[in-house]
């Protein structure tokens, strides 16, 4: 092939789209911006959602949840459907876990699942949340 200056046609993989910002769900502020990195954990935690693809042909989402100090993932979920009971498993977890006090920050895109009224109400009811 390469004598004859022959190449492969590679047709563009289907990667699909994580964040629905065509929604009309409204957005926040982006408190981050301007702000000094954080000084200790549980202070900034970021979120976001990734695509897996499978073999069926089919795609899984990840949704991570880190710690902006520490750079650790503090929760995770994984399901078949890029949904706000997804972001809110994520969520759920990272509180159990790290049990952050009040004034966390919870950043995000401004995807539909992260802007979801449900969402929003559980961030605010699950940051006093104590196990």
């Amino acid at each position: 092939m390469k004598t004859l200056d022959l190449r492969a046609i590679q047709p563009k993989s289907f990667q699909p789209k994580t964040t629905q910002s065509q929604h009309r769900l409204g957005d926040n502020s982006n408190l981050l911006v301007g702000r000094e990195p954080p000084s200790k954990e549980n202070e900034v935690w970021v979120a976001d959602i990734t695509y897996i693809p499978l073999r069926s042909r089919r795609f899984g989402y990840l949704t991570l949840l880190m710690d902006l100090f520490s750079r650790r993932i503090v929760g995770w979920e994984y399901g078949r459907a890029m949904d706000e009971e997804l972001v809110l498993a994520a969520l759920s977890h990272g509180i159990l876990t790290r049990q952050p006090d009040a004034g966390l920050n919870h950043h995000s895109d401004r995807g539909g699942q992260f802007a979801s009224k449900n969402s929003e109400v559980s961030s605010a009811e699950q940051a006093s949340f104590r196990a």
